[in-house]
């Protein structure tokens, strides 16, 4: 199988001991192996450690985790369902790319189940959902500032887990997530200047101001609103580069 440059230099990182460490390791006690290689991959992939399209080989993912062959391809598998990796015949795990059409459509589709779901969470909010709600809006706001992508992320995850337990439907939560998830691939390769920044967190505030004075209509518009502008900076960044 054919190695590419990003593999070699994974291959002397490991040499190096660069990959290694606790946060990288399966270890004994801590539950299924094939539940932490997921864990750590996983980790690994929506963090921007890898490449999209990156070729992947078991062998250094491997050393890497300290997994076997058995339980790595577990944990493989697992990620394919969840649309992080492909799993190519005679070629072996990629990371899995998005392009242009593909985002388009995944937008389309979270829009479209976000609305719903900020509607649910405008029936049935209390003071107590609305205040974590806006503790979390409090955490993005300040990362916002620091144009820190990944912690606007995690502080937009917070956010969502609560509009989830609002909703009640299980089913419509984990669809939600893994459209999130597929998206995820891609926000760490995102620059985010201060303008944008601020636009999600105005975005978000109009959103959970709809949901604390149970405004199914604003809640919805709100939402359709955050989702339409994310798009467009999301196809922005994929455009093709002249």
């Amino acid at each position: 199988m054919e190695v590419d440059g990003k593999q070699v230099e994974d291959e002397r990182e490991l040499e190096d001991g660069k990959l290694t460490g606790p946060g990288f390791r399966v270890s004994p006690g801590d539950g299924p192996v094939r539940d932490q290689v997921v864990t750590i991959l996983k980790h690994a992939l929506l963090s921007g450690r890898f490449e999209p399209g990156q070729r992947l080989t078991e062998k250094s993912l491997c050393e890497w985790t300290g997994a076997s062959r058995p339980a790595l391809r577990e944990g493989l598998r697992q990620l394919e369902a969840e649309g992080l990796i492909v799993i190519a015949p005679n070629r072996g795990p990629s990371v899995a790319s998005l392009d242009q059409e593909t985002a388009r459509q995944v937008y389309d589709v979270r829009t479209e189940l976000e609305a719903y779901l900020a509607r649910l969470a405008a029936q049935s909010a209390g003071p107590a959902e609305v205040a974590q709600m806006r503790a979390a809006l409090i955490r993005l706001s300040d990362t916002a500032e620091r144009g820190d992508i990944l912690g606007i992320v995690a502080a937009k995850i917070t956010w969502n887990e609560v509009l989830f337990s609002l909703s009640r439907n299980t089913e419509l939560n984990d669809v939600i997530r893994q459209l999130n998830t597929r998206l995820r691939l891609i926000w760490p390769r995102m620059e985010m200047d201060q303008d944008n920044a601020r636009s999600v967190v105005a975005d978000v505030t109009a959103i959970t101001d709809a949901i604390a004075n149970r405004d199914q209509d604003a809640a919805e518009a709100a939402m359709r609103a955050f989702n339409q502008r994310s798009m467009r900076v999301m196809l922005a960044f994929l455009a093709p580069r002249t």
